[in-house]
């Protein structure tokens, strides 16, 4: 079973991609950082300066400056793909990135971004 935080992200994709087909004249993308050195991640301070050392390496971390290129990418740019998916080259798990990629998630599909859309609209009265 995926995480919440990894639903969440899905949800993310399926939304972007569902709402460009229900509302092409808008623009949405969804946007992957990359994995940024960040204080998300809670260490006790004993261990903060191994772990400072290690992750950029062992992980791929990078620094907010880089993370953030991939969502200003999705502000400035006047070419996006409506629906799109963008991420960081080093994205966890051996992702490969691109602007813009394809999910590393099997289920990003327009089947399921069709679902969670009619969920969505249902739990929230509009249907």
């Amino acid at each position: 079973m995926p995480s919440t935080y990894a639903q969440s992200k899905l949800a993310n994709l399926l939304f972007a991609r569902e709402m460009a087909k229900q509302y092409p004249e808008i623009t949405t993308v969804s946007v992957h950082p990359g994995f940024v050195k960040s204080n998300l991640m809670k260490v006790p301070a004993v261990v903060k300066p191994v772990l400072n050392l290690m992750m950029p390496v062992l992980m791929g971390m990078i620094q907010p400056w880089e993370g953030v290129q991939t969502s200003l990418h999705a502000i400035l740019e006047d070419n996006l793909e409506n629906g799109a998916y963008y991420a960081q080259q080093n994205s966890p798990k051996g992702c490969v990135g691109g602007w813009p990629a394809v999910s590393p998630n099997d289920q990003v599909t327009d089947e399921n971004a069709a679902k969670l859309w009619l969920i969505s609209e249902n739990l929230v009265g509009l249907n």
